[in-house]
């Protein structure tokens, strides 16, 4: 089983996708609010959880996700909405956007997805391919990198349950843990393709290549292994 296997039609992580959309949608909110002019594309969309706090305040948004089923689970929510619009990504090439418009996005998100990446070399690609349907003012989110192998210690679970307990979303952490120690499609996965780790000079290595500018950016995260960042593009012509 592949990770893009696991996604495809959704999975038990759906209680803890819909808590994190909120607490992302708070937090971004804070760092670089949203405006009525803005178009925003969230990358692994999942059920839509995280543009449903964004489209009341935002022009237009987009979601994409290789779950046939998320994404169904999208037009669903946003019936009849004019300015909401969702595709399928491809489960292979995934990081293809060519089939969004040009010089279009002001913000973009991605959160909790880069880590199901099979190398580094598909996180350039990404950045590319943000950057083409980008506007010069753009900002790129991307959250809950997971910058070193995680393993299972005393000290990690109790930093990972308190920071739970703190955010008011332990039970959510009871729920997703259970789920992770009883159910074997995310552990045959996981065994046969892992983690791809990211730490931050990983990171601004791979920007300095693209001609990007990277900056760490705070986020709530309920483990002390993840990381977010925002990404720019300087270069894009006005």
């Amino acid at each position: 089983m592949t990770w893009s296997d696991f996604w495809q039609y959704g999975n038990f992580f759906e209680r803890h996708l819909k808590t994190n959309a909120r607490i992302l949608f708070l937090n971004i909110t804070t760092l670089f609010g949203f405006k009525k002019e803005d178009v925003v594309l969230d990358i692994g969309c999942a059920s839509g959880y995280f543009l449903e706090h964004v489209y009341p305040n935002v022009k237009e948004i987009y979601g994409v996700d290789i779950s046939p089923s998320y994404i169904a689970a999208c037009k669903r929510t946003f019936t009849d909405q004019p300015h909401a619009h969702f595709f399928e990504l491809d489960p292979i090439e995934y990081t293809d956007l060519s089939f969004l418009p040009a010089s279009r996005f002001t913000k973009v998100i991605c959160s909790g997805v880069i880590h199901y990446y099979r190398d580094i070399s598909e996180v350039m690609s990404l950045i590319k391919n943000v950057k083409r349907i980008c506007t010069s003012n753009a900002s790129f989110i991307i959250s809950d990198i997971i910058d070193t192998p995680q393993t299972i210690t005393v000290k990690n679970l109790y930093s990972t349950f308190w920071g739970a307990f703190k955010e008011h979303r332990f039970l959510d952490m009871v729920w997703l843990y259970l789920n992770l120690l009883l159910r074997p499609s995310y552990r045959k996965a996981y065994q046969r393709h892992g983690h791809l780790y990211l730490n931050y000079t990983d990171l601004i290595a791979l920007c300095d290549q693209l001609n990007v500018k990277i900056t760490k950016i705070a986020t709530p995260s309920i483990s002390s292994h993840r990381l977010s960042i925002c990404v720019t593009f300087p270069d894009i012509q006005r």
